[in-house]
């Protein structure tokens, strides 16, 4: 059975401000994201990158590059004057086989002093954060998955490595 990618949520990632407030709900079959510039279509491409790849585009070089290389970037600005500490992630749930899996990935960010800079990450204790949970669609029960090697293999399965480069086009990539 194909993979049927039901939704993609942000929380304080990049533009998208709020707990899971964004959200996209997908439909089986094609879906074609085509909106104004500056609305967050490119955003949206990099909350699948970081959960497939732990990477995101920047636009402005045209080029990937790793989350750690630069963490702060993918924070809100809104969340980082808001207070002490924030979280940013990406939550995407599929269908795939009989299962529903859930995979969010975030970084809660904590200001190592008071007059912390927003634009720097070593202003920042930046930890990465991962949780995968897997749905028998036929028996209903759930558990969460803390194998790292499975939760791998979980996120192979949203999109599997040879399709990725057909199944997310950017115009900019």
């Amino acid at each position: 059975m194909a993979t049927i990618i039901k939704n993609i949520a942000f929380k304080n990632f990049y533009n998208y401000y709020g707990d899971y407030k964004v959200q996209y709900d997908l439909r089986e079959g094609l879906n074609i994201i085509n909106a104004d510039n500056g609305s967050g279509k490119s955003k949206l491409y990099n909350g699948f990158y970081w959960i497939l790849k732990d990477e995101v585009y920047d636009s402005d070089d045209r080029e990937f590059y790793s989350i750690n290389a630069d963490p702060i970037k993918v924070l809100s600005n809104k969340a980082k004057g808001e207070r002490d500490s924030s979280v940013a992630g990406v939550k995407i749930i599929y269908e795939n086989n009989g299962h529903e899996y859930t995979v969010e990935k975030y970084l809660t960010f904590t200001k190592r002093h008071p007059d912390a800079r927003p634009d720097t990450s070593e202003d920042w204790r930046v930890t990465n954060g991962i949780t995968v949970k897997d749905k028998d669609l036929r028996t209903g029960r759930s558990n969460f998955v803390y194998d790292a090697a499975e939760q791998e293999d979980i996120i192979h399965k949203l999109i599997s490595p040879d399709m990725r480069s057909y199944a997310l086009l950017q115009g900019e990539a």
